[in-house]
């Protein structure tokens, strides 16, 4: 019998990870971006180090994880895929959809957490200050990347359609990016080199809702999509 390859269903292999990495690109320049737009009057969320660290240390497992995704049941009934790698569908889902959607919650709890601190704009953020909302923000990425993995895993059904278990990988890359995000925030080594620390309890909050952010906005994307009824109804995983 025939295996599909990564390039015949665009439910694994290369479609997921480069819909996550596309997304990636939006929060991890958002905030050099309104810095510069601001002239600085609004302070880093994210240094260069805590930038890489996202790339090396949150991004790689997760992303190896959706390359050994398992091929959809639908792969034998439908046509095979055609095209470009990056197409316009992609482009817009990633750029316009999901990496605005985890760029906003991670200046949301940047700024909240800022806020709360006595900060107001235009002012010199002090350390104690900045280094909890920087962790609130560093926070919000690595959850709304955790989301992101998870929407990745098809191009056509949402978060909870393929089974949460029928990538095992995935989840061991999860929980390792968990680990991660933990150690990255309270280790006091770790956090004085990238410039972070572990934000209040608002932070968390404001950072936590980036999942259910990603999860909804990725449903409502693709049962807005053309076709998006008849792909449900194919042989549903």
């Amino acid at each position: 019998m025939h295996r599909p390859s990564a390039l015949e269903d665009p439910d694994r292999g290369f479609g997921p990870i480069r819909g996550r990495r596309l997304a990636r690109s939006v929060e991890g320049q958002c905030s050099f971006v309104l810095w510069s737009l601001t002239a600085g009057h609004l302070p880093l969320a994210l240094s260069v180090l805590q930038i890489l660290a996202l790339d090396i240390g949150t991004d790689l497992l997760p992303a190896l994880a959706l390359g050994a995704e398992p091929a959809s049941p639908r792969v034998m009934i439908e046509p095979m895929r055609s095209g470009p790698l990056v197409d316009l569908g992609l482009l817009r889902r990633a750029l316009l959809v999901l990496g605005p959607t985890e760029a906003v919650v991670e200046m949301l709890a940047f700024v909240g957490v800022l806020t709360l601190g006595g900060w107001s704009y235009g002012q010199t953020a002090p350390a104690h200050v900045l280094a909890p909302a920087s962790g609130a923000a560093f926070a919000a990425v690595v959850l709304g990347q955790l989301a992101n993995a998870f929407a990745c895993r098809s191009a056509s059904r949402p978060v909870g359609r393929p089974s949460l278990r029928g990538n095992r990988l995935l989840l061991l890359a999860v929980a390792v990016e968990l680990v991660f995000l933990a150690v990255i925030l309270g280790w006091p080594a770790a956090a004085s080199l990238l410039g972070g620390s572990v934000p209040p309890p608002v932070g968390w909050v404001v950072a936590l809702a980036a999942v259910p952010a990603v999860v909804l906005v990725d449903r409502a994307h693709k049962a807005l999509r053309p076709g998006a009824r008849r792909r449900d109804g194919v042989a549903p995983a």
